[in-house]
Parts: structure tokens; C-alpha cells; sequence
């Protein structure tokens, strides 16, 4: 995956879905996003929401990483 810095809009990643997947979230389109980038922003975060993956723990591994550097 590849990143691009975006300063407006934050950080890209490019994703790669088969033809399957890709009916799937255009069939999520209007019911919980509203374009195929904001379908995957809310499976991703809700996925993260499942796992107990909290904004906290997220700070704290970011913060992490940052004192690695």
C-alpha cells in the first residue's frame, strides 16, 4: 500500500478490492457512507470498534511510535 501526504484532506491509501467486494460497498453507498471512500472509513472504524480498539489505545500507539524516531 502506498501513501500520499495530503495536507488538506490527510493521509491516501490506496486500496486494492476484487469485483466482489466492490459490490458490496458500492451496495453500502447511501447506507452508511456516501461514496466508496466513506463506506470503508466506517467499516474500518467499525471493525476497529469491535476489536476494543479505542481512540486511547491509539494514542497511546501512536505516541509510541513517535518516541521511536
Amino acid at each position: 500500500m502506498a501513501e500520499k501526504s495530503n495536507k488538506n484532506k490527510g493521509n491516501r491509501v490506496n486500496l486494492s478490492f476484487n469485483a466482489k467486494q466492490i459490490e458490496l460497498i458500492d451496495s453500502l453507498i447511501g447506507e452508511i457512507g456516501d461514496n466508496r471512500a466513506d463506506v470503508v472509513k466506517t467499516i474500518f472504524f467499525s471493525w476497529l470498534s469491535e476489536k476494543g480498539i479505542t481512540a486511547s489505545i491509539l494514542k497511546k500507539k501512536f505516541e509510541d511510535l513517535q518516541s521511536e524516531k
